[in-house]
């Protein structure tokens, strides 16, 4: 007669009772007493827990049923399965932690390069601002300058020239005003 084989099944896998009994909706000390061989799971409950030990049902009932010998061989293989399976399980998870992070660091990078990027393009935009308020200014004076000499030129072409002033007056007729040439 096997004692506590279901409690070795479970510590094999590395299953607490609290697990248990919140995968199976019962209460630790529940399955404290199926362990211990003073009750006994329900076929449906037996099949869930054989499912979370990733045995045959049978296997399960074998360690359920203190009467009955497990077979050990039985065991020895459904351990080694459920040891590759928790193998393969906890690769997959070092691998996806080390995805996300793989992921998360590139987010970082791609977040930097971003940044740096839109201080490039604030920069060379504000020299592009600074560039045009410069060009339009000059623009300006040189307008300003090019008017400035155009009038000096005018005002000392104006000034170099005699104006003759007929001192004579005519006087005008009725005659010669209303006649056609």
């Amino acid at each position: 007669m096997r004692t506590h084989c279901l409690r070795n099944l479970r510590l094999n896998r590395g299953i607490t009772q609290n697990e248990i009994s919140n995968s199976l909706h019962v209460s630790r000390p529940v399955v404290s007493r199926w362990e211990n061989g003073i009750s006994r799971p329900t076929d449906e409950q037996i099949a869930e827990l054989a499912d979370m030990f990733c045995l045959r049902v049978e296997d399960v009932k074998y360690a359920v049923d203190k009467d009955r010998e497990y077979p050990e061989e039985d065991l020895e293989v459904d351990n080694e399965i459920a040891q590759q399976i928790t193998d393969i399980h906890l690769t997959l998870r070092n691998e996806m932690n080390s995805a996300l992070k793989t992921q998360e660091q590139l987010q970082e990078e791609f977040n930097e390069k971003l940044l740096k990027e839109r201080e490039i393009y604030s920069r060379r935009l504000k020299r592009v601002i600074i560039f045009t308020i410069v060009g339009l200014v000059l623009i300006a004076f040189l307008a300003f300058g090019f008017l400035l000499v155009l009038n000096y030129k005018s005002r000392q072409r104006f000034d170099s020239e005699e104006v003759f002033v007929n001192p004579r007056v005519y006087e005008i007729t009725e005659e010669e005003l209303y006649e056609e040439d």
